[in-house]
């Protein structure tokens, strides 16, 4: 069994004993402090691990809207066997310097995957949620067809219905102008839409036409 915990760390223990694996980290934890601007108390673990294949995966949360120093957003895999890190990605990096910028990267904001990420075993896939709910895994009657879909909503209060195997929408995305404020620093100048329904007004006809 894994456990992500509220001080960051990932926690390996027998199934049958409850004991911790001694082969797993050091003595049966791996630290998930060691990311930038770690502070205890700013970054913790409020979601279980993702376990695929012989991976452990785990995300973070922080508190939002407070700073723009707040720890790293990085997702980490470890090998579910040994405890040692098999990959990691940032899904907002610093921005680096470079000639149009100041002196120092600015930096971004938090996309940390604080939800229960979803486990695809038949495609390999880990499907990661940042910032945003727990994605659902579905297969979708449409056009005559039988679709495998991941379906994410989003703090703007839309669903979008993604095809699994592609990424590309099921129900169409526009981009839409949006008004900008003036004391942002940089922002985009549009939002994705779902274009075939008002805003939140998804309901079970809307996923089975």
């Amino acid at each position: 069994m894994f456990e992500a915990t509220l001080d960051a760390r990932l926690i390996a223990l027998d199934a049958a004993t409850g004991a911790p694996c001694a082969d797993f980290g050091k003595a049966g934890e791996v630290s998930l402090r060691n990311v930038p601007g770690f502070r205890p108390g700013w970054y913790h673990m409020t979601s279980p691990p993702a376990v695929i294949e012989d991976i452990v995966v785990v995300g973070s949360a922080i508190g939002d809207n407070s700073r723009v120093d707040m720890p790293a957003d990085v997702v980490r895999a470890f090998d579910a066997r040994s405890g040692a890190l098999r990959w990691s990605w940032d899904p907002i990096p610093p921005n680096p310097v470079s000639s149009t910028t100041s002196a120092k990267p600015w930096k971004s904001g938090a996309a940390n995957a604080w939800s229960i990420m979803t486990v695809d075993p038949e495609r390999d896939l880990v499907f990661v949620p940042t910032g945003a709910s727990t994605p659902l895994l579905a297969t979708l009657p449409h056009n005559g067809q039988k679709i495998p879909v991941v379906i994410q909503s989003n703090k703007t209060g839309f669903i979008y219905v993604l095809n699994r195997d592609t990424g590309t929408p099921v129900f169409p995305v526009e981009e839409r102008p949006r008004a900008t404020e003036r004391r942002a620093r940089r922002s985009h100048v549009t939002n994705s839409a779902d274009s075939s329904r008002p805003t939140a007004g998804y309901t079970a006809e809307t996923l089975s036409r």
